[in-house]
């Protein structure tokens, strides 16, 4: 019975002894808490990408809009290029002094990602906790992986898939059977068509002004098999050449060199008021 007694103080004092640790233990919050920058996404005009054996990416911003630099130049998918910005938003609920790299595969880094000045390098993935190991500054950080998957992206993800850009306005059309002029606020179709109104040309014009591709690559060097004049309001003409029409609708920005791959309905909006 003593020895019994005995058993039963001993769990007793380990059972207390464990409440106490549990609740005198720090309390983790489930929310990051370590900033892995103090950079501000608005400050940033340039970004680079840097990724093993392929051409180095980078971005520059002119006003509010991002442009690809290299290794073509394009306008840029804002919001896609936007996220890239947000790894300075990301926080960590660990954070590891800068010393033995390889540990965490980041001497030899599987992407290099530079924000202005500021240099971000991804590393291995823990397999606990299925976060990435960055290295920011002097220190290595855990973070989601979805940072990672958005840079790693091919360089033609980034392109607009807008075709055109902000300022843009249609104001007169040349196709080969139609011409569509804007004067005095009115459309004017030569040749003529009675079957056609206001309405439907505003409707065109709009269709051209809005138009926003399934998605957009650089020019891969198809023959054109047509060729289109648009007039902007802003003074700029632009050719515009259709490279395919069977399956999908592929036109080329010719000033740009990149094209925009549409869908047959799309098509049909863009080829006829």
């Amino acid at each position: 019975m003593k020895f019994r007694s005995a058993q039963n103080l001993i769990l007793l004092a380990l059972v207390l002894g464990l409440s106490l640790f549990i609740y005198l233990k720090p309390k983790q919050s489930g929310q990051a808490l370590l900033p892995i920058s103090d950079l501000s996404s608005t400050a940033i005009q340039q970004i680079k990408i840097e990724k093993k054996g392929q051409p180095t990416l980078e971005f520059k911003k002119r006003g509010n809009t991002w442009f690809v630099a290299t290794p073509f130049q394009a306008r840029g998918d804002n919001n896609k290029i936007e996220q890239i910005l947000s790894i300075l938003s990301a926080r960590s609920n660990q954070q590891i002094v800068a010393t033995q790299l390889d540990r965490f595969e980041l001497d030899q880094p599987l992407l290099t990602l530079t924000l202005n000045q500021e240099v971000f390098k991804f590393g291995t993935i823990n397999p606990l906790t299925r976060q990435q190991y960055v290295l920011s500054g002097n220190k290595v950080f855990l973070i989601p992986t979805n940072y990672f998957a958005t840079a790693f992206s091919q360089p033609a993800d980034f392109i607009s898939k807008k075709l055109l850009a902000e300022d843009e306005t249609p104001t007169s059309f040349r196709f080969a059977q139609f011409k569509l002029d804007r004067q005095n606020g009115q459309w004017i179709m030569t040749p003529p068509n009675p079957n056609m109104d206001q309405d439907q040309f505003n409707r065109f014009a709009d269709d051209w002004r809005m138009a926003s591709a399934l998605h957009s690559q650089p020019y891969d060097k198809s023959k054109p098999i047509s060729e289109y004049t648009l007039h902007f309001q802003n003074g700029k003409s632009v050719k515009f050449q259709v490279l395919q029409q069977q399956h999908e609708f592929i036109l080329l920005r010719t000033d740009e060199n990149i094209q925009f791959h549409f869908s047959q309905d799309t098509a049909k909006r863009l080829l006829t008021p």
